[in-house]
């Protein structure tokens, strides 16, 4: 969307060259390689969604390791458990930018 221009050939939410933060319509915008490129999700997450925490994040930090001793390492793990529960899916929509218009004319 950074790279959308309009007819006059100005970008759409600013210059890229310029300090642009993620913000779109004034909510931020969440970046993640979890998305594919040119696909978008949108939504009211706090009305469709709730996110359950059942543990806090924990650490645990190890070198008894027969071969973290040896090699003088340590072995960290750090987990969490939460869940995502969408209570309603119409709260949000996702999409391709390439099968959107591009002629914002119109």
């Amino acid at each position: 969307m950074q790279r959308i221009k309009d007819t006059a050939g100005n970008y759409i939410l600013g210059d890229p060259q310029g300090a642009l933060t993620p913000r779109l319509f004034g909510l931020d915008v969440v970046v993640t390689p979890a998305m594919g490129i040119d696909k978008f999700l949108v939504g009211n997450f706090r009305a469709g969604a709730t996110l359950y925490s059942r543990w806090n994040s924990r650490v645990e930090i190890s070198s008894e390791d027969a071969t973290n001793f040896r090699e003088n390492k340590i072995t960290i793990l750090n987990e969490s458990r939460v869940g995502l529960a969408v209570k309603a899916p119409l709260a949000f929509t996702r999409g391709d930018f390439s099968d959107q218009v591009t002629d914002l004319t119109s």
